[in-house]
């Protein structure tokens, strides 16, 4: 048993050697092929020897998000993939055996003029900065593939109108900067059904303090087409949606309280102005620095949290107003509404005679708009949170 044991082991190692020595060969014969003495031109696309367009296959990694606003600050890696038979050696495998090169490598052999066209800043060719991290690795059959990461910033479409409930798309297309479709044409590297495959997004990566969520992932293709010709590309579009516990808790629900507490002073004695009026103003000057603090920053559309607290902003208005109207009808007796002309007979002591006297009625009286009040203004906000709630519902649906 030991005899057979070391036999299997010195042949794993040789094996192990022959494996190590055969990517050695096919890294020497590479370097050979891409000299200029064999015919080799980086700057040549493959379509020059095949006559036919090279399939360029991608895959996007996100490693990190660093900020969504108006646009999505985010570490990726670019992994692209294709066929140069230019780069094939004579060394046939049943199989493809990669050897690893270096970014100087890469800067010999002629890659795709991949850009980002929805960037927020573009030069020449789009703003998107390479980092540390760029390899390249071919087979012995002339397989190409090529890892990149590069720091971008791309363009979010948002809509405010349902903010805070509202989701952000980003889009990432890739396309050639100055081939045609005759030359390369992209493909994603796993088809377009493989959504989330196709543009891989780390969970751990930062959003925003959790303000954000993935909602979903969508790959496609997308080519353009213009007077000097029709450019292959790939769309892929990540949908995030903001979660809005924080704002119920921070926004919503403290401006339903301050509502409520608005109509304290109904039930407080008429008498007392001062603590009608000091929980009027109190109310009114908390919610109107909760409305402004929650105002979505850049943004001068009109979104959903803005209808919800400058309504009940509306709401302890009212009920400033109404307490100030109740202590006006309690203090200017001149102020009340009368139904006058009603007859009433007096008795002379000395001889029956009957005149007019005008009696007087209230038809708006202090108490009438206290209790009033009671009831109106709970009823309507009651009403009020419903309706919001299913017309939000509705519209996002």
């Amino acid at each position: 048993m030991i005899l057979i044991y070391i036999v299997w082991l010195f042949q794993g190692c040789l094996s192990l050697e022959s494996e190590e020595a055969l990517i050695e060969r096919i890294m020497t014969q590479l370097r050979e092929l891409v000299s200029e003495k064999n015919g080799y031109h980086p700057t040549w696309p493959p379509v020059i020897q095949s006559h036919v367009p090279t399939m360029v296959s991608a895959q996007l990694f996100v490693e990190n998000l660093i900020e969504i606003e108006k646009e999505a600050k985010m570490i990726v890696y670019l992994r692209q993939e294709w066929l140069d038979q230019r780069l094939r050696t004579n060394i046939s495998l049943n199989t493809n055996i990669f050897g690893k090169f270096d970014i100087q490598f890469k800067k010999r052999i002629w890659t795709p003029d991949t850009l980002f066209v929805y960037v927020s800043e573009t030069d020449y060719i789009g703003k998107w900065e390479a980092v540390s991290g760029d390899f390249v690795w071919i087979s012995n059959r002339g397989i190409v593939k090529t890892s990149s990461k590069i720091v971008l910033k791309t363009m979010c479409d948002k809509d405010l109108r349902f903010y805070p409930f509202d989701t952000i798309a980003c889009k990432i297309k890739l396309s050639s900067y100055g081939y045609t479709d005759d030359v390369i044409k992209y493909e994603w590297l796993l088809g377009n059904a493989a959504n989330e495959k196709n543009i891989k997004l780390d969970k751990t990566a930062i959003l925003n303090d959790g303000e954000f969520i993935l909602m979903n992932i969508s790959t496609f293709n997308a080519p353009d087409y213009y007077d000097t010709g029709n450019f292959s590309g790939i769309e892929g579009k990540i949908i995030f949606k903001r979660q809005y516990s924080g704002f119920i808790i921070q926004a919503y629900l403290p401006a339903a309280l301050i509502v409520m507490l608005s109509w304290l002073g109904f039930w407080i004695d008429r008498s007392d102005t001062s603590s009608r009026a000091s929980i009027s103003v109190t109310t009114v000057l908390t919610l109107l620095t909760l409305a402004t603090n929650n105002r979505q920053s850049g943004g001068t559309a009109l979104t959903a949290i803005d209808i919800y607290l400058w309504t009940c902003f509306g709401y302890v208005i009212a009920a400033m107003v109404e307490c100030g109207l109740v202590d006006y009808l309690k203090h200017n007796p001149f102020s009340k509404l009368h139904v006058e002309n009603m007859q009433e007979k007096t008795v002379n002591s000395f001889m029956f005679d009957s005149k007019p006297v005008k009696k007087s009625r209230r038809l708006l009286s202090d108490v009438a708009v206290d209790w009033t009040s009671r009831c109106i203004f709970p009823v309507t906000f009651c009403l009020f949170n419903v309706l919001y709630v299913v017309v939000l519902y509705l519209l996002l649906k």
